[in-house]
């Protein structure tokens, strides 16, 4: 099994803001999944969006992803305030989490009801309920407000942070204010109280989110799909590599088709200066045309790269050090994102060309002084065997229509459906064929 602590990538970079290059403060996720500080996506958010595309559209905007250039549309309804758009953004729980973890290893916690007023005073004790710091004044109001009497507050010093289950509360996107308490196994989805009883009553199969986290880290589906998400990144890193290459030898070409060229023009006569200059032009206007091509080629790999770095990144950094709750939920939003990714990476794969150019002498040119062509520049475009195998695997395949089994089936059928427990109802003939593990079947009264 792979271990997931041997890449330094899940250190501290992994917890600074890609825009400030800080440690994340109030960290909020887009729905691409990579996460920014408050302030600084608000800044971001702001030096990006016109104000006629709010005049335009006062309940939505629409920005780029700083770093994959993903287009983000404004996440609720309603008018539209741009000095606080930010905030409307889920806060990445998962990222708190490692940071508290990391501050407490460090050394350097400060107390969370202090920060909150922008204050900066050394952490003393731990409450375990609430998964906060505490300084010793604030310590002291805790423990004097009746509702929290009952929390154990442990002193930072006395603590083994290795063993330390640091988990921030996951909050549902529909009941801001609601902790996520259980998972639907019907619908795949945590779920509020509120959710469960209003959204999710009807449902079978609801389980305590703990209980659905309960061993995440070490299962077989987790580290296979860690295995893909590698795979991926090795795959668009090599896509990166093929296109760079194809960069170099593209001027590599230029460089020896203009040698060439001067070679062949030098046995002719001044006659064919003018002709030479235009069939340059063309050679340096088709490289610079074919540049232009990878290039666009590149910047969407590396937004592609971008993205399932990111993804490997954020989920390593859970098997390391997060708790298994949001090692459960993170997985689950990151399987979702990749499920239609595999199509995209096989498009990739298909478009990949290696482009190269070949000078053309016109062959009258030999014998005919007068010719009006020097010769002609191609760009000659071929597609190299690329290994999409692992493309294949189910974390890349859209997972609404699976087969589940093959069976021959006489031309007597009438009808057929499928029970919520997965059994199917055939009717032919005289007869209810039900089909489970075991094939029953029963008179038709």
């Amino acid at each position: 099994m792979a271990e997931a602590n041997d890449n330094s990538d899940t250190g501290e970079e992994f917890l600074k803001c890609p825009i400030c290059l800080e440690f994340y403060v109030d960290p909020k996720f887009l729905p691409c999944l990579h996460t920014f500080c408050r302030s600084c996506l608000q800044t971001y958010i702001s030096s990006s969006i016109k104000e006629e595309e709010i005049s335009e559209s006062k309940t939505k905007v629409d920005f780029p992803c700083p770093v994959c250039r993903t287009i983000v549309t404004s996440p609720y309804s309603g008018e539209i305030e741009i000095e606080d758009l930010s905030s409307k953004f889920p806060t990445h729980q998962t990222i708190n989490s490692l940071l508290d973890k990391h501050n407490l290893e460090a050394n350097v916690t400060y107390c969370n009801s202090c920060l909150v007023e922008k204050r900066e005073n050394p952490a003393k004790t731990w409450c375990k309920v609430c998964n906060e710091a505490f300084c010793e004044e604030c310590t002291k109001w805790h423990r004097k407000i009746t509702a929290l009497k009952s929390h154990k507050l442990t002193q930072l010093s006395d603590m083994n942070i290795n063993e330390m289950d640091i988990t921030r509360l996951e909050f549902c996107d529909i009941h801001k204010d609601e902790v996520l308490r259980a998972f639907c196994k019907d619908h795949e989805k945590a779920c509020c109280l509120p959710c469960l009883t209003i959204e999710h009553r009807k449902c079978v199969d609801v389980i305590n989110l703990e209980e659905a986290a309960a061993g995440i880290k070490e299962m077989e589906e987790t580290q296979e799909f860690l295995k893909r998400l590698r795979e991926s990144e090795q795959f668009l890193s090599e896509m990166l590599r093929k296109r760079k290459q194809n960069i170099s030898n593209l001027e590599t070409r230029k460089n020896n088709i203009l040698a060439e060229i001067t070679a062949f023009r030098k046995r002719l006569d001044k006659h064919f200066d003018n002709l030479e200059d235009k069939l340059k032009e063309d050679v340096v206007s088709k490289q610079k045309t074919s540049l232009l091509e990878e290039k666009d080629y590149i910047s969407d790999l590396e937004s592609k790269y971008a993205t399932i770095l990111n993804y490997r990144k954020l989920l390593e950094a859970c098997l390391n050090k997060a708790s298994e709750i949001h090692n459960f939920l993170e997985i689950k939003r990151l399987i979702n994102k990749t499920k239609m990714f595999g199509k995209e990476l096989k498009s990739c794969a298909d478009d990949m060309k290696e482009i190269d150019l070949e000078m053309c002498f016109q062959a009258e040119i030999q014998n005919v002084v007068s010719t009006l062509s020097l010769g002609t520049v191609e760009v000659r475009v071929k597609s190299p065997k690329i290994n999409t195998d692992f493309l294949n695997s189910k974390i890349f395949a859209d997972s609404r229509v699976c087969k589940i089994l093959s069976f021959q089936l006489p031309k007597t059928i009438q009808s057929a459906t499928f029970l919520k427990n997965g059994n199917l109802i055939i009717a032919m003939d005289r007869l209810f064929v039900c089909l489970t593990k075991m094939v029953k079947r029963q008179e038709r009264k």
